[in-house]
């Protein structure tokens, strides 16, 4: 959330605080705005990459927890063979049951 804030806070203060000239008014910050979002986007596509993999381990905890061991793998055995998740996911799980 905060990089989120500093994304607009940085080009809003230099547009308020820059002289009348016009590259230093429109050009600037928004060169600025640019960049940070570029080094934002890289690192929220990492973070999103590691979320998602701890959510599907909770997902397929919770089933286990609701379902049962072999309800849960049968389920997931269809969903591989439909082509819905990886085959890694479901030997993964089916290693972890065992």
């Amino acid at each position: 959330m905060l990089g989120v804030i500093i994304l607009f806070a940085v080009p809003c203060a230099m547009f308020a605080s820059s002289s009348d000239h016009e590259l230093w008014r429109v050009s600037v910050p928004g060169a600025c705005f640019a960049l940070i979002w570029i080094a934002s986007w890289k690192a929220w596509r990492k973070r999103a990459g590691k979320r998602a993999i701890a959510l599907e381990r909770d997902a397929d905890a919770k089933a286990e927890l609701l379902c049962g061991s072999q309800v849960t793998l049968s389920a997931l055995e269809c969903m591989v063979t439909q082509g819905f998740i990886d085959a890694a996911r479901f030997h993964a799980l089916q290693d972890r049951f065992r």
